[in-house]
């Protein structure tokens, strides 16, 4: 349990506290702030690397994540998280630059979710091609890169800021696999860019079981191909969509489906 703010200015490169072994954690943030944390590790670059357990009532401030080639999962509290609760996050002007396009599940939160309760998190992100040169990897999002294995939910969750990303990039949760997702009560507002197939503003790929319940997207989507959406991308198999909405722009140069 935090018991005063926390300014990391002073730690030049952070290392992720757990990539292996993982032991249940429960971080009470107690209404403080982190600041100036700035990740630059090869191996899950996160705050934590692996959560198991919860992290609540915390807010990140001026924060920098790099994911850069070959890392595997990459989030500002985790890289992956498994049977996890994250409620009361917010978050204020993250960075995430990433270079090269071989890093792999790239969210703002969390890379990877197995099993997660997200509620009343509100995340200001930019994900940023650090070379400039339009190659990044696939799944990146806002919030979340992957949710596969057991369910997951999000409810009362806001992100807004900029992502880009080549396939399943979105503005919250780029791909659903397998995991019934439930979707309540959410919104982004998200500037993205979509380098290749399947993009979405909320989420941009479900595979078997999502259900998006009051939730609605705004803001601008650039793609350049196939199956892209203001709410969702694409999906295949189980959804439910009810009293959602979606406005803003999509600019689609080439590709159908949009």
């Amino acid at each position: 349990k935090l018991a005063a703010d926390i300014d990391m200015s002073s730690i030049e490169e952070w290392s992720p506290i757990m990539t292996a072994d993982a032991k249940e954690v429960h971080f009470d943030g107690n209404g403080k702030t982190i600041s100036n944390l700035n990740c630059v590790s090869a191996n899950m670059p996160s705050l934590f690397g692996i959560l198991k357990g919860s992290i609540k009532n915390v807010t990140f401030e001026n924060c920098t994540v790099n994911a850069t080639t070959g890392t595997t999962g990459t989030g500002l509290i985790a890289a992956q998280a498994v049977d996890a609760e994250i409620t009361g996050v917010t978050v204020k002007g993250l960075e995430i630059n990433v270079k090269g396009s071989t890093a792999t599940f790239v969210g703002g939160l969390v890379g990877k979710a197995d099993g997660v309760k997200f509620e009343n998190n509100n995340i200001e992100v930019n994900v940023n091609d650090e070379d400039g040169d339009n190659k990044m990897p696939d799944f990146v999002a806002g919030m979340v890169a992957i949710a596969e294995g057991k369910a997951s939910s999000f409810k009362n969750c806001h992100v807004e800021g900029s992502v880009i990303g080549n396939r399943y990039a979105a503005g919250m949760v780029g791909f659903i696999y397998f995991a019934d997702a439930v979707v309540t009560n959410c919104s982004t507002d998200v500037k993205l860019s979509s380098l290749h197939q399947y993009g979405g503003g909320m989420i941009a790929y479900s595979y078997e079981g999502l259900t998006i319940t009051n939730c609605h997207t705004t803001g601008e989507i650039n793609t350049i191909n196939a199956y892209n959406g203001g709410l969702l991308g694409a999906c295949r198999g189980k959804l439910t969509v009810k009293k959602c909405y979606t406005t803003g722009t999509i600019n689609n140069t080439v590709g159908t489906h949009v």
